[in-house]
């Protein structure tokens, strides 16, 4: 077997974001790895900011990839009647790994009786994030409309403005901790790293097996063998699953591989390959709050009206039915604009007092409506409101950050990846299959 290259310090360490290696190493998922003396290359990805690897970029923003076509499938996935994809740069390397595996096998350096440590196969990959916030939403969805259908006749929604100034409150609620959003759901425990292009799976085992995790892979007579090729191919062991492999980006090996399939390596990836969750989602809203509200209302509600002598009056009116055109005839695209904001605020509970929080909204309007560019001032948005380490800065101190951020996936992905108002009339947003 090849010398072992030496790793750089990874995941989210770089910059004011972030910590050192051993904020990502400090606690075992099971007893047998509390025991050992655990490699670099095997990390806890249930601590810190690791949970977030992949799904937020180094201004803490959630993010998704940036375009499906980066994907590609597996050779070694163990269904190759729908084969398993990761990111374009992942697959060679884990397939030069297998390969350095099979070689060990004919050479009896290894085990060749290990039912996943010898023949290495891929049992599940990339898994699409849009894809399972539609499933997740639709189930939401059902949720709060059977709870709206049940308010009081007095508080049934006469308009879709009543709705939204209704469940912009609602969302300021004890709710709040459930996502409502793309962005929010990208970051939520309802989404993990299986979503990011940058993970695999070599086993079918059960994620609550311990027993399982400790016979095939702990246990191996393979396993260091496994670890210290993973750790050559520029693969981080999950610590609690330990046949998740996950692409370390500020390796060696993948910032050489990256360069040459997505011209990004390191931590230039997670602006370069990767696109703000609200830049996906932001275009969708309108539809999912028209498909929300005629969800949550009946066909007919009861108006009550005072009769000359005093005797109230009760009528039966049909509630409006909404396409976007008469959508915007009662709500302003600020308004949206808006109950975006005030939503991502109330999920994201950032550490500012209300006036920053209605200054900070202020600011993005006011950007917004002076220059026409919506991406920017949303991009600084969830840069302040999603921070988890450094100091919540002013629009000002994430401006130059998002014009580059904006820059490279313009640049890498050969188009602008700007919002712009007309594409609100979409229901599915583009890049809806990541």
């Amino acid at each position: 077997m090849a010398p072992i290259i030496k790793r750089k310090t990874s995941l989210y360490s770089a910059g004011n974001v972030g910590g050192s290696l051993s904020l990502f190493e400090k606690k075992a998922s099971y007893s047998m790895l509390r025991r050992l003396n655990v490699p670099r290359n095997i990390i806890n990805f249930n601590v810190g900011e690791s949970i977030y690897y992949g799904r937020m970029n180094l201004m803490g923003i959630p993010i998704v990839m940036l375009n499906s076509k980066n994907l590609v499938n597996l050779r070694r996935s163990a269904d190759n009647t729908t084969p398993s994809s990761v990111l374009s740069f992942v697959e060679p390397l884990f397939h030069e790994m297998a390969l350095q595996f099979d070689k060990s096998v004919a050479s009896r350096q290894i085990s060749a009786d290990q039912k996943y440590l010898s023949n290495l196969k891929v049992y599940r990959a990339s898994e699409s994030p849009w894809l399972k916030y539609k499933e997740y939403k639709d189930t939401y969805f059902q949720q709060l409309s059977q709870r709206f259908l049940q308010l009081p006749q007095e508080q049934k929604f006469k308009d879709i403005k009543q709705f939204l100034d209704y469940l912009t409150q609602y969302l300021k609620g004890p709710s709040s901790a459930i996502p409502f959003t793309y962005p929010s759901f990208v970051k939520s425990r309802f989404n993990n790293i299986m979503a990011t292009g940058l993970a695999l799976e070599i086993a079918d085992i059960d994620y609550s097996n311990d027993q399982e995790k400790v016979t095939h892979f702990l246990n191996s007579p393979n396993w260091n063998y496994y670890v210290n090729a993973c750790n050559q191919y520029g693969f981080i062991i999950d610590k609690q699953y330990p046949f998740r492999l996950v692409a370390d980006i500020n390796s060696t090996a993948m910032i050489d591989h990256a360069r040459a399939k997505v011209r990004a390596g390191g931590y230039t990836l997670l602006n370069r390959a990767f696109i703000a969750a609200v830049q996906v989602y932001l275009p969708s809203l309108v539809a999912d709050l028209i498909s929300l509200y005629n969800l949550s209302t009946d066909k007919y509600y009861v108006e009550t009206t005072i009769c000359p002598n005093g005797i109230p009056k009760r009528h039966l009116k049909k509630t409006p039915r909404y396409d976007v055109r008469s959508f915007f005839k009662l709500v302003s695209f600020n308004d949206i604009l808006v109950f975006y904001m005030t939503t991502r605020i109330n999920e994201q509970k950032p550490d500012m007092i209300p006036q920053e929080r209605q200054n900070l909204i202020k600011d993005c309007l006011n950007y917004y409506n002076n220059s026409g560019n919506l991406t920017l001032p949303l991009v600084v948005f969830e840069a302040i409101v999603s921070s988890t380490v450094d100091k919540i800065g002013s629009f000002a101190y994430y401006e130059e950050q998002a014009r580059e951020l904006i820059a490279a996936q313009a640049e890498s992905d050969n188009m602008q990846q700007n919002i712009e108002i007309s594409m609100f009339s979409e229901v599915t947003p583009s890049g809806g299959d990541y």
